[in-house]
């Protein structure tokens, strides 16, 4: 089978202001960073937005955008250009019909949302930020408490990315000249958040971020200065390489892995990593290292291998500009950071980086590093087990069928986005697309793992389906998604679903079970499944088929936890 054509992503760019410069921008950021996926985007025009959003037969909600972006000031929605002279009752007044839109939209359209949250952009009569500051506190509470358990929705603070843009954030003229909220430099700053909350939502962002060590991680060239001459500490710029090391060792806490890959000597790297009494971040806190006088493109396929990850989940980090065209040219899909000249700004452009940007994190997110580690250890005792089976059953396996819930969802449509190698026919399914298949009598079935090395975890999804329309009557049911977590093959799981699969598939009533395979460049390990548990070869290539039996063996070394209601 032929991998179908993706529909073009839909943004809308919502406020009551002028929004046309932020969409121009935002547009510009996804020609450069969304490659792989037509952009499609929208704009209410001036002063509709509140009819567009309440009106059902609007243009806008039979679009039915992906993603909303609601990038309103406060100010935009009273249509002043300053809050000086506004009472505090009119503007609670305002926030909460403003909020109540965004709700009664955002769960109509079923889509993401992202929500500016208000910031003082503009300095007060007093100079000091006055009542307006203390107003738009009291604001934010309200807009969030108001949003408050809606699914899908990302929040930008608008008063952080202001703080750190090199620009004024509004700019007075272009307001009374155009009612445009914000001024240019800041508006492609904050279309540069967007992006990166795009990516993440899509599953583009990076999975681990692989180092350089000379003059990246820290400053000069250890195999020259040697260890007591290499800079991390004290005064510029080893307060630089401090300052970038400490935001480093916070992204295993988002899910996002550390590795190196350096040209360099690799006992003397590791002693300085082990021993330098001002370095943060130690060789433990790396999942993979390639420390040798290799070309880097050589060591970024070894760890990209060695996690069972693809290039594209790899961000590649070094000070060279000539290292970083070398892995364009040879590994055009590994993502990678051009870091300014200075050391003094690496964090910030590490922090702005849209590959590193998060969609809300899951309870998998903070776990996922301690996964890596577990799954080196899982191979370092399959290297060494006498017997496969013995193997198998030593690792206590519990592997859970769920259906889908709120507890579960988020996870679902995160697995659905980021998972390519395992991936029978890599679709994509947002939190809207996973309630609907339920609804019209399909399973959504979260597929979690627990063992002797591994913490319970959702690492795969099954969706089920009746291969009829006419659902009353079906004989038939189809594979219409299986994914797991490249994190967990190898232990007998990949076919011990699917056989959990055609005894679910019996005791609904369904004599037979169709799946496929739609091959992409990047899901060669699934590729082989269906036929490794029993499946036939059903017509088309890619189509396999298999008669359902509630008597289906499962491997005897997991145990198994049946969640899915009786059928």
């Amino acid at each position: 089978m032929t991998q179908p054509e993706r529909a073009p992503f839909r943004a809308a760019i919502l406020g009551s202001a002028n929004v046309r410069v932020l969409r121009t921008a935002f547009a510009a950021e996804a020609a450069e960073f969304l490659t792989d996926r037509k952009l499609e985007t929208w704009e209410v025009p001036y002063g509709q937005l509140r009819q567009e959003l309440l009106d059902p037969k609007s243009a806008l909600r039979g679009w039915r955008p992906d993603l909303a972006i609601f990038c309103d000031r406060l100010e935009d929605l009273v249509g002043q250009a300053r809050l000086d002279c506004l009472t505090p009752n009119l503007l609670e007044t305002v926030v909460r019909e403003y909020a109540d839109l965004v709700a009664a939209f955002h769960m109509a359209n079923e889509g993401w949302a992202i929500v500016h949250r208000f910031a003082p952009l503009n300095r007060s009569a007093d100079g000091n930020g006055g009542p307006a500051f203390s107003l738009l506190n009291e604001m934010n509470q309200l807009l969030a408490e108001r949003l408050a358990g809606l699914p899908q929705v990302l929040w930008v603070d608008v008063a952080a990315e202001a703080a750190g843009a090199p620009v004024a954030a509004c700019d007075p003229m272009l307001w009374h000249l155009g009612r445009l909220p914000f001024s240019e430099g800041f508006s492609q700053r904050l279309a540069r958040r967007w992006i990166g909350l795009t990516l993440a939502l899509l599953g583009k962002s990076a999975r681990v971020v692989v180092l350089d060590l000379d003059n990246t991680l820290w400053g000069g060239v250890l195999g020259e200065d040697g260890l007591a001459g290499i800079r991390v500490g004290g005064d510029y710029p080893g307060n630089a390489y401090t300052t970038f090391q400490r935001l480093l060792k916070t992204l295993p806490e988002r899910g996002i892995a550390l590795a190196v890959c350096s040209r360099n000597d690799h006992d003397l790297a590791i002693e300085a990593l082990a021993t330098h009494s001002d370095m943060l971040i130690r060789p433990t806190d790396f999942v993979a290292t390639r420390i040798d006088w290799r070309p880097k493109s050589v060591g970024l396929r070894e760890i990209a291998g060695e996690l069972n990850l693809g290039l594209e989940s790899l961000l590649f980090v070094d000070d060279n500009p000539i290292e970083r065209d070398q892995i364009r040219l040879s590994l055009p899909e590994v993502k990678i950071l051009d870091l300014p000249t200075s050391p003094a700004f690496f964090a910030d452009s590490l922090a702005d980086c849209p590959w590193l940007q998060s969609a809300g994190r899951t309870a998998e997110d903070a776990g996922r590093v301690r996964s890596y580690q577990a799954r080196r250890q899982v191979r370092e005792e399959q290297r060494t087990a006498a017997n496969l089976d013995e193997f198998y059953a030593g690792l206590s396996m519990q592997l859970y069928l769920q259906p889908l819930d709120d507890s579960n969802i988020a996870r679902a449509v995160q697995l659905s986005q980021k998972t390519n190698q395992f991936n029978t026919t890599t679709a994509r399914y947002d939190q809207r697309e996973l309630k609907q298949i339920v609804a019209e009598g399909g399973e959504v079935v979260v597929v979690g793992l627990e063992d002797r090395h591994l913490q319970f975890e959702n690492i795969g999804l099954l969706v089920l389906r009746p291969d009829s329309a006419d659902t009353s009557t079906a004989r038939q049911g189809r594979v219409d998604c299986y994914l797991l977590s490249c994190r967990v093959l190898g232990r007998g799981l990949e076919t011990a679903v699917l056989k959990w699969a055609v005894r679910r598939a019996a005791a609904r009533g369904w004599a037979t079970l169709r799946g496929a395979v739609i091959e992409t460049p990047r899901n060669t390990p699934v590729r082989s499944v269906y036929q490794d548990a029993g499946f036939q070869p059903a017509g088309a290539p890619g189509d396999w088929l298999i008669q359902t039996d509630t008597s289906v063996e499962i491997p005897s070394w997991f145990q198994i936890h049946d969640r899915m209601p009786t059928v």
